[in-house]
């Protein structure tokens, strides 16, 4: 009896599993990302293409001396427009893995392709976001090398 009898039919049609891979990928692009973790997305779980997202503004509050006997004047800190984020940009790193490549293989090729891909998307995204991080300013980085760090350089 041939190796080929002893394998079931259907076997090797349904081995790859979208959502076990897809996983697998946001698994390794969180592990490569720079920028990204600097920055508050715990809603992300609940945003879908299209959304709107409403980011408060602060304003700028001052200290001043107390002086007993006198109530200090309350500042609102949020008095002012928020920025409303459209959820409009994603990103994709499509690989396909034909049969005899998998059969013949010595390594773990999907494990590869996951890597790749993730790479690839944590790539993009973190570049997405530096560059709007660079906007922010204007477009301009400031400071140069060996520069002292200011609040300008930092902010």
């Amino acid at each position: 009896m041939a190796i080929s009898g002893r394998i079931p039919s259907g076997l090797d049609t349904n081995t790859f599993i979208e959502d076990l891979y897809s996983k697998n990928v946001l698994i390794a692009v969180k592990k490569n990302l720079v920028v990204v973790p600097v920055v508050n997305h715990s809603y992300e779980t609940e945003l879908k293409k299209g959304d709107g997202l409403y980011i408060a503004k602060t304003n700028t509050v001052a200290a001043s001396e107390v002086t007993i006997g006198t109530e200090g004047v309350q500042k609102n800190p949020f008095a002012t427009t928020g920025v409303t984020l459209t959820i409009d940009q994603y990103f994709e790193a499509p690989i396909t893995i034909d049969y005899m490549s998998r059969r013949q293989s010595h390594t773990n090729l999907v494990n590869m392709a996951e890597t790749e891909s993730a790479f690839a998307l944590a790539v993009e995204i973190d570049s997405s976001l530096c560059a709007l991080f660079d906007a922010l300013s204007g477009g301009g980085g400031y400071g140069t090398d060996g520069s002292a760090v200011t609040d300008d350089v930092l902010i």
